[in-house]
């Protein structure tokens, strides 16, 4: 998953959350972490870990431009009966607290493969 935009100015520093919720149970996780380089955190739901999400974030300092953030999730087989879909929320600021970006994807499971 990709998120394009225009920065206006340029970012020496951020940070990013992302939430994770799933049908029923709400939110599952809630991450924080800078928006500079990339990282990483697990999915976990009712104490099972059922995945990985990996952030791909801005080379700092970024320059004024384009804007590409990258976000990979994995999910692995020992998914809880029921839980087939879910909500990806992600925003990000910059170093002064500026919006960077808003981004939210539904994700669900159609034969073995994640359809955003």
């Amino acid at each position: 998953i990709t998120g394009t935009g225009t920065l206006d100015e340029g970012v020496s520093s951020g940070t990013y959350n992302v939430d994770v919720s799933v049908p029923v149970i709400g939110k599952v996780v809630s991450h924080s972490d800078s928006i500079c380089g990339d990282s990483s955190f697990d999915i976990k739901v009712l104490g099972v870990n059922v995945g990985k999400v990996s952030i791909h974030g801005l080379s700092c300092p970024a320059a004024a431009g384009t804007l590409n953030l990258e976000i990979d999730a994995l999910l692995n087989d020992k998914l809880p009966a029921g839980i087939g879909q879910a909500t990806i929320a992600m925003t990000a600021t910059d170093q002064s607290n500026g919006k960077l970006v808003c981004m939210n994807v539904e994700a669900k499971i159609e034969n073995g493969d994640i359809v955003v």
